[in-house]
Order: C-alpha cells, then structure tokens, then sequence
C-alpha cells in the first residue's frame, strides 16, 4: 500500500478528509489530540498505538487509518487533530481534556518540568508548564 504524506501539524487545528491509510509529520514539540478516536487507528511508523496526547521533542510522522464498516457508504473520514506548541525545557506532558487541571495532590519537589496541554473547548489549544526542582515548588507555573 502506497503511503501518502499529508503534511505537517502544527499548533492549532489541523482538518483532515481521510480516504486510505495516510502518514503525517509531527511538528517538533506539538502534543497532539484527535478528535475522533473511535473511527480511526494511530500508529507511530513502527506500527506501535499512540498514546495521548501524543508528544516528541522531534518531528515525527504518524500512521492514520480509517475504519469503515462493512458494507457502508462511507469512503472517508473527517478528523480534526488539535496541536499544542510544547516548551522545549518539559520533561513530560499530561493532558487535560474535561477543563479540569489535576495535578498531583502530594506537596514536594520535581526534578524535571511536567507541562500540561489542554484540549478542549473552553481553553482551546494552550500549555502550561509546572516546573519544579529541589529549590522551586510544583506550583510554579509559566503559562505559553
């Protein structure tokens, strides 16, 4: 099967019309977050289920593919992956997709920053980053 590269996501709304197996590159550090996750497969190139949001600190391409069910007049599908520019510095991201930020409730230290990329409607596309080491507290945030 011949695979097609629909270009980049970047921060924002990204609008697909998905006929067939397609790839599309990940910009570098952009969390991402499909709006349909019932009617199509996420695959990173290695054939591997993506997790979400998904996030690299390098460009990557992603494997998408539609499901369509037997005998349906279906030919494609509509997707919209949603993109959210990541700090460089963020060791890991957490989603929040229901506009509720949880945090961990136990007070101390991190050792690396944890950035958390909000998807959905009342935020839209935005991160904030929680940094933290042994001489700043978790709750120090930096919103981008």
């Amino acid at each position: 099967m011949i695979l097609f590269l629909l270009g980049l996501i970047t921060e924002g709304y990204n609008k697909y019309n998905l006929y067939q197996r397609e790839t599309i590159s990940v910009k570098a550090n952009t969390a991402i977050y499909p709006s349909d996750l019932e009617n199509l497969t996420y695959q990173d190139t290695s054939n591997k289920n993506l997790t979400w949001p998904y996030w690299s600190p390098r460009e990557t391409e992603i494997v998408i593919t539609p499901i369509f069910p037997p005998d349906s007049d279906i030919d494609y599908r509509k997707v919209e992956i949603i993109g959210a520019t990541i700090p460089e510095e963020c060791y890991a991201v957490e989603g929040v997709f229901n506009d509720y930020l949880r945090t961990n409730p136990y007070p101390g230290y991190y050792s690396e920053p944890i950035c958390y990329a909000f998807f959905n409607s009342k935020f839209g596309y935005k991160t904030i980053c929680l940094f933290g080491s042994e001489k700043r507290q978790h709750n120090h945030a930096i919103h981008y």
